[in-house]
């Protein structure tokens, strides 16, 4: 890792908070690094839907007309108890330029906007882990490794995340956009407060015959509650809600079986 001078904000996570954050930032004028542990953008997809403010911001950004030539538009929220349609948030009444929910990949996200950062002479650090984070007198100090993998293991081989370099940088500012278990929350000591247990959805995407409805139709249920998406190019995706992650089984008999039974 290397560079001329010292970033005013180090963003560590380059999902797709973290290289939106960094794109305004640098469309303003802010030096910024970004660094990331992962080799590149997510290639699974898990978030989708984006939101009539967040299509506003990236209105800002320059971005919004090519990613929603790229997805799904989506009108409606509707609820379910078993077949009965029983309510539903209609986002075409919004008095908004966006009068819908986008169902986009999160990879087609993070792609266009590392293409627009790219414009910007800004680099993704990837494979860039953040080591630690501490306030020297004040002042932030932060250790970021440099990582590589090498090949281990006789007769078996497998590969391992080795450091191979570490520099220490002094930012103004971080933001941590680095997901559920932030190191940067860790490190700065920050508590998460937690809203209720956790849930655990099987999750199925599948090409779909016909005609997909423009509605997202979430089937409430008193233990399990499942959620089906259509998304782009004639797919869709079901998520049902499981006990635990024992029950997942990823098989179109299985798909057939949690259809039938909710």
């Amino acid at each position: 890792m290397s560079r001329h001078r010292e970033p005013e904000v180090l963003v560590v996570g380059a999902g797709p908070v973290g290289l939106v954050a960094a794109l305004f930032l640098e469309q303003h004028g802010v030096r910024v690094d970004v660094v990331d542990m992962h080799q590149r953008t997510t290639q699974h997809s898990y978030a989708l839907a984006i939101h009539p403010r967040t299509l506003r911001i990236l209105d800002e950004a320059g971005l919004s007309d090519r990613l929603i030539a790229a997805g799904r538009k989506l009108t409606k929220v509707a609820f379910y108890e078993g077949r009965e349609r029983r309510a539903e948030v209609d986002y075409s009444d919004l008095a908004s330029r966006h009068p819908y929910l986008l169902v986009l990949r999160q990879s087609l996200l993070e792609r266009a906007v590392e293409e627009a950062l790219r414009r910007t002479n800004l680099k993704v650090l990837w494979g860039h882990r953040l080591q630690s984070l501490d306030a020297d007198g004040g002042a932030l100090r932060a250790e970021v490794a440099k990582l590589d993998q090498v090949a281990t293991g006789y007769p078996v081989a497998r590969n391992e995340w080795v450091v191979v370099g570490r520099e220490t940088i002094r930012p103004a500012y971080v933001i941590g956009a680095d997901g559920y278990d932030s190191a940067v929350r860790r490190m700065s000591a920050i508590e998460m407060e937690e809203h209720g247990a956790g849930q655990i959805f099987s999750v199925y995407e599948v090409e779909a015959a016909g005609e997909l409805p423009a509605d997202v139709r979430v089937i409430l249920d008193p233990d399990l509650t499942s959620v089906y998406w259509p998304l782009e190019e004639g797919r869709c995706r079901w998520g049902f809600e499981i006990p635990d992650a024992s029950r997942h089984e990823a098989s179109m008999d299985r798909l057939s079986q949690l259809i039938a039974a909710r």
